[in-house]
């Protein structure tokens, strides 16, 4: 039987009430026996395949029985039954578009920070449906939940994804295991520390001291010392900053708000200041060596011992999430701040493909997700019962004989949906997800929020430009470049022969409409 969701949103909080809805095709009899009416609603049930990212590879002993959890929710709820299919990283960013590309059924995928499979690359391919329509025949309450955030995801009249409902202002900062650092003698270091140079110092002695390498990269392109959108020019953490890259999903260009003037965010001296500071700390090993090319992520790297440190875009909670992760008590040190930019919606959210043959049932399922509190706890922590428990605190944790090593599955709360509604997990504060909430409406928004820069007509030189960096900047940003300034030369001439003054033109022209359109 068909239900519909009516749902109140309060500040900090969600609530839904389900109203059973009946529609009657002309005469109906309504007294039709309980088996006709079962018949009826499968054969109008919708079947909608979905297709998510995870951190680590998951077979399908342990994905099936979240599957089976999800529909035996949504079948009832709004149905709608999913086929979910779930990818690790690296499989994510090659085998979705290429699905898509093939004309496969695949109706409703997650955008994400992975190369090939973020909110960018899937728009410029053309790859993703509008979905206003369809959000307004069956997302009302999704709208109501994301606000002016839907601006993000939006071109003109056109919204082409939902940013996942989670903490959007972070900050860039430094993780490191407390363990090794007591060892070495240098935890109050770090934590006083407020230069560049005193952070290198405490990690040098412990790299000498634990014989591990130190800082790990924090994706899959090599960043390690300063992920986007942070800059780090000069020594002290006072002159880091955000900047607001304005929709590019590539990470080549940022926006001066000052003078609102378009530049190449490799041509920057912040940028060549930073790159350089990495080629020194790799040469004086406290970075690890594999960071250019590992597909691992910063907490995978740091529980298997691959290094002890991290310097990451982090927020409220990413501290215990990371203790839980990596197994190790951390000492944590905020460097900078970020505001809510257009690039804070277009990290981690859903879209429709092209390929979609049930555009309307997948919204009706994205709408129930981010009002479910049920459904964003499977999908975080699996079964209740069988993966997690609540204990005394009403937090979720590891049931008797279960840990983070049997426990089969478990991801994030950030991945799939309103994290602000799942039951957050031991170890975190109890009131998590009000600090969180808090932080949210408490960001300072970016006087770009809401542009994008449009690649129409610029695809083939946006390519050239974005090979260009895959090619050096991996090596640049982890320092293992031999001779990084030959390398950092050579890295912009090739860029320039790309295109990217043409690119960097096309964008300021955009970015001057807009501003005088918004101003």
């Amino acid at each position: 039987m068909k239900k519909k969701i009516l749902a109140m949103l309060l500040v900090g909080a969600l609530s839904a009430t389900m109203i059973p809805a009946y529609t009657f095709a002309g005469a109906v009899d309504v007294y039709a026996d309980e088996e006709d009416e079962e018949d009826e609603e499968d054969e109008d049930m919708a079947e909608i395949n979905i297709a998510l990212m995870c951190f680590a590879p998951m077979d399908q002993s342990v994905t099936q029985p979240i599957e089976d959890a999800v529909n035996e929710i949504i079948e009832d709820e709004i149905n709608v039954h999913a086929n979910i299919s779930w990818y690790d990283a690296a499989t994510y960013g090659t085998q979705i578009p290429m699905q898509i590309q093939a004309g496969e059924k695949l109706d409703l995928i997650m955008y994400t920070p992975v190369p090939g499979a973020s909110y960018v690359s899937y728009r410029a391919a053309n790859q993703l449906l509008d979905i206003s329509e369809y959000l307004e025949e069956e997302g009302q309450d999704l709208l109501e939940l994301e606000g002016d955030l839907i601006k993000g995801t939006s071109f003109g009249d056109a919204i082409y994804g939902v940013t996942n409902y989670i903490v959007l202002r972070g900050g860039q900062v430094v993780f490191v295991r407390k363990d090794l650092a007591d060892e070495a003698g240098v935890t109050e270091d770090i934590e006083n520390a407020t230069t560049w140079t005193e952070l290198g110092e405490a990690v040098k002695k412990i790299a000498e001291t634990s014989g591990m390498a130190g800082f790990v990269n924090t994706d899959a392109e090599g960043t390690v010392l300063y992920p986007r959108p942070f800059m780090a020019h000069g020594d002290s953490f006072e002159d880091a900053y955000w900047y607001d890259g304005i929709g590019d999903g590539y990470n080549m260009v940022l926006a001066d708000p000052e003078t609102d003037t378009v530049m190449c965010y490799y041509e920057t001296e912040d940028y060549k200041e930073m790159a350089a500071r990495s080629a020194q700390w790799y040469q004086d090993g406290i970075i690890y060596k594999d960071a250019q090319t590992t597909q691992d992520y910063s907490d995978t790297l740091v529980k298997a011992g691959s290094g002890f440190a991290e310097i990451r875009s982090a927020e409220v909670g990413s501290l215990e999430a990371s203790q839980a992760a990596t197994g190790y008590e951390l000492i944590s040190k905020d460097i900078t701040y970020a505001k809510v930019g257009t690039a804070s919606t277009t990290k981690f959210g859903y879209a429709v493909p092209v390929t979609s043959t049930e555009p309307e049932a997948a919204i009706r399922y994205l709408n129930f997700l981010f009002l479910s509190e049920d459904l964003n706890n499977i999908l975080s922590w699996g079964v209740e019962g069988v993966n997690w428990e609540r204990n005394e605190d009403g937090m979720a944790t590891y049931p008797e004989g279960v840990n983070a090593d049997n426990v089969g599955y478990h991801t994030s709360d950030f991945l799939y949906g309103n994290r602000n509604i799942t039951i957050p997990w031991e170890g975190d504060s109890t009131d998590i997800r009000e600090q969180q909430q808090a932080s949210l409406e408490a960001a300072e928004v970016s006087k770009y929020m809401g542009f994008t820069v449009d690649n129409t007509g610029l695809e083939n030189i946006v390519t050239a430009c974005h090979d260009v960096c895959n090619q050096y900047h991996p090596q640049l940003d982890s320092g293992a470049a031999s001779d990084w300034e030959a390398t950092y030369a050579e890295f912009i001439e090739k860029l320039k022969a790309a295109g990217i003054d043409e690119l960097i033109a096309a964008y300021q022209e955009q970015l001057n409409a807009w501003v005088a359109e918004n101003a």
